[in-house]
C-alpha cells in the first residue's frame, strides 16, 4: 500500500496532537447551589475521600518536615491506586504537592481510575494563612497562583483548598480575602471555574457560615476530624 506525503503529514499531526493533548478523559466536577455534580451528565458527585499523605516505596516515612510529593512519582501513584479503588475512594487530598515538579503521569493515572484530586495551595511548613501571624500578602498570593497554574489544566482537579490557622475571629477576614482573590484569579484566567475552598480543624458553625457567605465565599469547607487508633 502506498502512502502520499499528505498521509504521512496527517499522521504526524495526529501524533503531535496526542502528545500535546494526551490528558486522560474524565468528567470535570462543577458546583451547583451547595452540591457537586458531574459536568457532562449532571448527576450528583459525592466525595468519598481521604488525606493522601506519602510514604516511600519501602513504606518508610518522610524525613524531617519535608514530605515527598506523592503526585510526582508515578510508581507510588500506580502502587496505591488499586488500594484506593478497593476502599471505594474517589477523591484524595495530597499533602502539599510541589508545583515545580511534573504531575502529569500521576494525575492522568488517577483520572483513568476515576479519582479526583483536591489540591492544597499551601505547602507543609509555610505559605498559609496562619493565625499566629495574621495577614494576607502578595508573596502568599503569588505562591497560591503558581499552585493553581500547575493543576488547573487537569480535568480531575476537583478543587483548590488551603489551610487557615485562625486563633480568633479577627483572623478570619484574612482567610476570606485569600478565598476572594484566588477565586478571582481562577475565574479570570481559566475557562473552567475550578472550585476553591478552605479547611480547618475548627468545627465552629458560625465561622463556617462566615466563610461561606456573600460573593467572596468559599465554595466548600473541609473540617478536619482526626481519630486515633491502636
Amino acid at each position: 500500500m502506498a502512502f502520499s506525503s499528505l498521509d504521512i503529514m496527517c499522521c504526524w499531526l495526529f501524533l503531535i496532537s496526542l502528545l500535546q493533548f494526551g490528558q486522560a478523559e474524565v468528567d470535570p466536577i462543577v458546583i451547583k447551589g451547595s452540591h457537586f455534580f458531574y459536568k457532562t451528565n449532571g448527576t450528583a458527585f459525592f466525595i468519598r475521600g481521604l488525606s493522601y499523605y506519602p510514604f516511600g516505596i519501602d513504606g518508610s516515612a518522610s524525613l524531617g518536615s519535608q514530605f515527598p510529593d506523592p503526585l510526582a512519582d508515578e510508581t507510588i501513584c500506580r502502587r496505591d491506586i488499586p488500594y484506593l479503588l478497593a476502599l471505594g475512594i474517589n477523591t484524595i487530598l495530597p499533602a502539599g504537592p510541589n508545583q515545580n515538579l511534573d504531575h502529569t503521569a500521576c494525575m492522568n493515572a488517577f483520572a483513568d481510575a476515576g479519582i479526583y484530586v483536591l489540591k492544597n495551595l499551601h505547602d507543609v511548613t509555610e505559605h498559609t494563612v496562619d493565625g499566629s501571624i495574621p495577614g494576607w500578602d502578595d508573596s502568599t498570593m503569588e505562591f497560591f497562583k503558581e499552585a493553581v497554574d500547575s493543576f488547573a489544566k487537569f480535568p480531575n482537579t476537583l478543587g483548590f483548598t488551603f489551610r487557615a490557622i485562625a486563633s480568633s475571629n479577627n483572623d478570619f477576614p484574612f482567610a476570606k480575602a485569600a478565598i476572594r482573590d484566588i477565586k478571582d484569579y481562577i475565574n479570570s484566567t481559566y475557562e473552567r471555574n475550578v472550585p476553591a475552598g478552605w479547611w480547618s480543624g475548627d468545627a465552629s458553625l458560625s465561622r463556617h457560615e462566615y466563610m461561606t457567605c456573600n460573593d467572596s465565599k468559599a465554595d466548600f469547607v473541609i473540617v478536619l476530624s482526626y481519630a486515633g487508633s491502636d
